[in-house]
């Protein structure tokens, strides 16, 4: 049965959902939101390897190796937000075993209460099938790429890896002789044994001589008590278990592969799967044998033997074809020789001939088994690097290609060294087709070329187009500037305590006639670290105390903040220009300005900053250290430069109700402003229930959505109006007044009095005519509960802090029926039965009581 069916069943019937579990094949299984398993069927057992009744009360992260707390919680919050999310991982069985799984999880709610559900299908079968057609798809590109050791030794590892062995031989019987000799042995055994294993004769070990004498699969898994082994030298490994397979051709045993110290017991379908590997290796390595020849001049450089131009387009787009299908990453290099014109003129053509001889090869030989390279022309040379999956990653391959070829060429009695340049783009990051791609790498070559002291860089694609939008950007600043197309919106800031409009913060905005309205974070980028950036500022300057002169001249003793970058700052002639910009206005202007500096801003000349800061404050105005406790820096800023006043990052105070460490956060800068004698202003309050709570905890000053929205010059004045006649914070006030519960539960209550109140003053506007001459109090209030600001409490401070309180987990039952009462309401509204709105909310008010009386219940 879908997943989606047995939570339905779960929802109606926690007997009946259980009974369809139990009968299902894959592992199904249900954790808390913190991973603990709470039940788990039958089939679970078998796919985790353990008793079943062994799995309840562990963690997920005790069978998923990749996963730690901070995964599953971070996936938790994943699954919260999505509902369902299906991934591919692997569990980590007793015996030491990994099984793939496929698990589908679903998030769940019961009684207020979270739970993830999940269903495990072990996808075992699939994952081989996947990883034998990869091994085909390389060994068919090794046919040409690669030689015959490269080749063997790459399906080796393989078979190593997907039997779960730790040491893995391919013997192939001599043509010349009837004996066998030990020919490859995998990488993991090379490192664990040292190359002297590789001179070690079959012979010497009888085990793997039974599966050529006799034709068949020996399979041993308890290696005391095999009968044929032979003594063993002192610094071979200890063999616990083993299995070799012959491969068989015409009667007779063209190779054996063996492998051995599986944590678990060898079995059939290793047989099948070793046997499917070795009559893989066997074809492509006689494919190699007959093709070696054919095709190669066209499709190689005549030269050093690497491949061509036509070749590495080829291996490009298949690289492109593979990452695409399998979800890979790529690289493409474009190398070029520096200085070796040079070498030509000194030594002559062939000398350098010999030269890119010598280089190829080194360079072929630094490249990974995977990696291509080939010669463009001249001393140009072109690579492929795969499992490149990250930009660092990319530059330490980079940094080996350099490395290699710095040592110096020992060619014809001559010692020849070289330097390189090499340009570099990833795929996916750069989604080109194969010549564009190629052509990118060219272009990030001429560009480590044209910088001093660089020899490589790879290529940008988003840097790119950033290049080409801040270009126009820039381009069309000179006419926006001219034709007044920036402007300034204005954002209040409160007095907590009085409830005073203290003053403005003013935010730029671009007007463009094409883009529309721009915020800041659509132009202030493009322009940092240009002219521009200081001319705007200084438009900012003169307009804000444009706009303090006319608050003047209409008796608004008001003030204006503004934003100016932190390379202006350290300007040592911004000083100069306020200065002089201030003698066109009245003397005492300049207390009513405050400059906003960022606290994660990098200060290279903090002289200058301090000696602007200082020159300007001697006039009167005022700095504020703005997104304070953002980073390491906020303290230091703090104490070296003269700041006025704080502003906490809204990151924190936005999240107050539904992150307690947020609220920590929060609580913890107004402690520190008590002790430091600085005024605190908190940004981002987006609600009434943060201003109750910023009030609770003595906050001053205020600023968010919750006061106001940025609005244009033009409209402060009315706004003024509306706030001093009518705004519900004064009824805020006087909650705090007559309330005596602590701070995070008496947000909660004020949460629910204040919403239900919203849903009777929308009732009395639409049946009894109502009428308000402000916005501040019409509309219904938010109905969906998920996004309520009583359910990001709940979910947040009220379950960090009172979750295990008794009676807390009936709140969300009673809150859902709230929501759900509050939709039957606006119903009602919207087709005239009044009657039975107002039937409906005196419900809903008394269900809102019980929940305030429980809450205050918690104050006990």
């Amino acid at each position: 049965m879908p997943i989606h069916a047995c939570i339905k069943e779960f929802h109606g019937s926690q007997e009946v959902f259980c009974q369809i579990l139990e009968r299902i094949q894959d592992a199904a299984y249900l954790t808390d939101d913190q991973g603990r398993i709470l039940y788990a069927n039958p089939a679970a057992g078998k796919v985790f390897g353990y008793e079943r009744e062994s799995l309840l009360g562990k963690k997920v992260m005790d069978f998923e190796p990749d996963m730690t707390p901070a995964k599953w919680q971070a996936f938790f919050l994943r699954l919260q937000e999505l509902k369902e999310i299906t991934v591919n991982s692997r569990y980590l069985r007793p015996d030491g075993m990994e099984t793939p799984v496929e698990i589908n999880s679903n998030y769940l709610t019961l009684e207020g209460a979270e739970f993830c559900i999940a269903i495990a299908r072990d996808v075992s079968r699939d994952y081989l099938q996947s990883e034998l057609r990869s091994l085909q798809s390389r060994l068919s590109d090794m046919v040409l790429e690669r030689d015959e050791a490269d080749l063997l030794q790459y399906g080796l590892d393989q078979a190593e890896k997907l039997t779960q062995s730790e040491i893995a031989f391919l013997y192939f019987v001599q043509s010349d002789e009837q004996d066998e000799a030990l020919q490859v042995c995998s990488s993991r055994t090379k490192e664990v044994m040292g190359s002297e294993f590789a001179h070690y004769l079959s012979e010497q070990v009888g085990m793997w001589v039974q599966s050529y004498i006799t034709h068949e699969s020996v399979l041993c898994n308890d290696f005391s008590q095999y009968p044929n082994k032979k003594g063993m030298p002192a610094w071979h490994s200890e063999i616990r278990r083993f299995l070799t397979v012959p491969l068989v051709q015409k009667n007779a045993v063209v190779a054996v592969i063996g492998v051995a110290n599986k944590l678990s017991d060898y079995s059939q379908n290793d047989i099948d799967l070793l046997s499917c590997v070795t009559e893989m290796i066997d074809v492509y390595r006689r494919r190699q044998k007959s093709e070696r020849r054919v095709g190669f001049d066209y499709s190689h450089d005549g030269l050093t033997g690497v491949a061509n131009r036509q070749l590495m387009m080829d291996r490009v787009e298949q690289s492109i074809a593979e990452a695409t299908r399998h979800g890979q990453s790529f690289a493409v290099c474009y190398m070029d020789i520096t200085g070796f014109r040079r070498v030509n003129n000194l030594y002559g053509h062939d000398f350098g001939d010999s030269v890119l001889q010598a280089l190829a090869k080194r360079l072929q030989e630094s490249l990974r088994i995977d990696d291509s390279i080939a010669r463009l022309g001249g001393d140009e040379f072109a690579f492929v690097l795969h499992q490149v999956d990250s930009v660092f990653h990319c530059e330490q391959a980079l940094r080996r290609l350099l490395q290699s070829i710095i040592m110096p060429f020992d060619v014809m009695g001559e010692r020849v060294h070289l330097t390189a340049c090499i340009g570099a783009t990833l795929y996916p990051l750069d989604t080109s087709d194969a010549s564009t791609l190629l052509h990118h790498a060219y272009q990030s070559m001429y560009e480590a070329k044209s910088q001093e002291y660089l020899n490589f860089y790879i290529y940008d694609p988003q840097e790119s187009a950033l290049i080409k939008s801040r270009q126009t950007l820039i381009q069309e600043f000179p006419f926006a500037l001219r034709e007044e197309q920036f402007c300034l919106y204005l954002q209040p800031k409160i007095n907590l305590q009085s409830l005073e409009v203290m003053g403005f913060e003013g935010l730029i905005r671009w007007r463009h006639p094409q883009k529309g309205l721009l915020t800041p974070d659509k132009f202030l980028p493009e322009l940092n670290g240009t002219v521009e950036e200081i001319v705007l500022g200084e438009w900012v300057v003169e307009r804000a105390l444009k706009k303090l002169q006319i608050w003047r001249k209409e008796g608004l003793q008001l003030s204006l903040s503004i934003n100016i970058s932190p390379r202006q700052i350290q300007e040592q002639t911004f000083s100069d220009f306020v200065l002089s910009t201030l003698k066109k206005y009245p003397p005492d202007l300049a207390e009513k300005l405050e400059i906003e500096l960022l606290e994660d801003s990098d200060f290279e000349d903090s002289d200058s900053v301090l000696e602007n800061m200082r020159i300007l404050k001697e006039q009167g105005i005022r700095f504020l250290l703005d997104d304070f406790g953002t980073g390491y820096a906020s303290l230091a800023h703090f104490y070296n430069l003269p700041f006025d006043l704080l502003k906490i990052d809204q990151n924190f105070v936005k999240r107050m109700l539904d992150r307690s460490d947020n609220l920590d956060i929060v609580e913890g800068v107004l402690r520190l402003s008590e002790a430091i004698q600085r005024p605190v202003i908190t940004e981002g309050v987006e609600s009434i229930e943060i201003g109750y709570m910023l009030m609770k905890l003595g906050s001053q000053f205020a600023q968010g959505y919750g006061i106001a929205r940025p609005m244009p010059m033009d409209r402060v004045a009315s706004w003024l109006a509306e706030w001093e006649q009518a705004n519900p914070w004064q009824d805020l006030r006087a909650e705090i007044e007559d309330d005596h519960l602590r701070y995070d539960l008496g947000v909660a209550v004020f949460s629910q009095r204040w919403w239900v109140n919203a849903i009777e003053r929308h009732l009395k506007i639409c049946c009894m005519g109502e009428k308000f001459s402000t916005t501040y109090h019409s509309g219904m209030p938010e109905l969906d509960e998920s996004k309520c600001q009583f359910y990001c409490w709940y979910r947040g401070i009220g379950k960090t802090r009172y979750g295990k309180t008794p009676g807390y987990g009936s709140l969300y039952e009673q809150h859902h029926e709230m929501h759900e009462l509050a939709k039957q309401i606006y119903k009602c509204t919207e087709i005239g039965d009044y009657e039975q709105a107002w039937s409906l909310f005196a419900q809903l008010k008394q269900v809102s009581l019980k929940i305030i009386e429980q809450i205050e219940g918690f104050d006990a």
